[in-house]
């Protein structure tokens, strides 16, 4: 798997590059055979200190780097938002978005108001289920596994049903509408039609995951 991190694709780079300065000194005629890059390639391996000393040091640098990602991934992203979005994102892959990004923010104030006391609890809740991840599967946590996991299930379920005590019917409908037909921040406003689409996707999935 690729790394994220240049540092860390450096440190591969400082071995090819002694490589590389090692293999004018077999080249016959511009050419090297495999067996004199296999020669060259293991004498790299038993190192010297010069590279045994630079190899160390983008080591630390390298999970320096990916330790201050990690508290990235659980903090800064807003996990809770992620769960509370997942059941409808896939309004913004139409041609042309059913939804638009801009207006999730209004999106998170509104899911905030109807899920109540309870979203603290559930914000803290989703950052303790992806910090315990990511104590596991490190950097190569995906999103797509922290979904699936039956913590994150469990507290999706639990959200959603809280947003859907107050979108049911009439009132919810309306409920919905006004706190959903806001200016984005570049004054744009979702139509009636784009949000009762998204409200009508968050009762769905809050009846599969309650089935």
């Amino acid at each position: 798997m690729a790394s994220n991190s240049p540092i860390c694709r450096s440190g591969a780079a400082i071995a090819l590059n002694v490589l590389r300065d090692l293999l004018p000194d077999v080249a016959r005629d511009g050419f090297v055979s495999l067996a004199d890059v296999d020669r060259l390639i293991d004498r790299v391996c038993l190192g010297t200190v010069e590279l045994d000393l630079a190899l160390s040091a983008h080591q630390r640098i390298c999970l320096a780097t990916q330790a201050k990602q990690q508290g990235r991934i659980g903090f800064r992203s807003e996990p809770l938002q992620r769960v509370l979005v997942r059941p409808f994102e896939g309004v913004f892959f139409a041609e042309p978005p059913a939804f638009d990004r801009k207006f999730l923010p209004i999106y998170f104030e509104a899911a905030a108001q109807l899920i109540g006391p309870a979203f603290p609890d559930l914000d803290n809740e989703c950052k303790d289920i992806i910090q315990a991840m990511l104590a596991i599967h490190g950097p190569r946590l995906s999103w797509e596994a922290f979904y699936a996991a039956p913590r994150t299930v469990d507290l999706m379920a639990r959200a959603i049903a809280a947003m859907s005590v107050n979108l049911e019917g009439s009132e919810g409908a309306a409920r919905w509408l006004t706190l959903m037909l806001k200016p984005a921040s570049d004054g744009g406003i979702p139509t009636e039609n784009q949000l009762m689409e998204v409200r009508d996707l968050l009762l769905s999935v809050h009846r599969g995951l309650k089935a």
